[in-house]
Parts: structure tokens; sequence; C-alpha cells
């Protein structure tokens, strides 16, 4: 009997997790939504290429402070 308590115990809990990896998809979802419209408004007026430099800029500050906590 205790066999088929852990059986239905572990496919009760993988119905779960299932359930709250779907809520976490669609909450991610909404937030990479926010996330476009914030860049979208912080680089109003900003050229295509103004928008690359400074991209790539940040990348670049990125990698730097990256290598900082490695050390």
């Amino acid at each position: 009997m205790s066999g088929v308590v852990d059986i239905v115990s572990m496919l009760i809990m993988s119905v779960a997790r299932m359930r709250a990896i779907g809520k976490a998809e669609r909450t991610l979802g909404k937030a990479r939504k926010v996330g476009d419209e914030v860049a979208l408004e912080a680089l109003n007026g900003f050229t295509d290429e103004e928008t690359q430099q400074l991209i790539a800029l940040l990348q670049r500050v990125r990698g730097n402070l990256s290598r900082l906590v490695d050390r």
C-alpha cells in the first residue's frame, strides 16, 4: 500500500509543478512585455545607430563587472 501512496504523492507533486511552471511562463511573458515597453520608452528619440552604440557600451560595462566578480 505504501508504494501506491508514494506514486499518488509523486503524481500530485508533478501536477502541482506543471501548474507552477505554466504560471511562471505566463508571468515571465508579461514581464518581458513590460520590459520591452520600458526599453522602447527609454530609447525614445535615439537613432538606430545610437541604440546599437549604447547596447555595445553597456555590454562592455557588464563584461568589466563580470570580470571583477570572477576574481
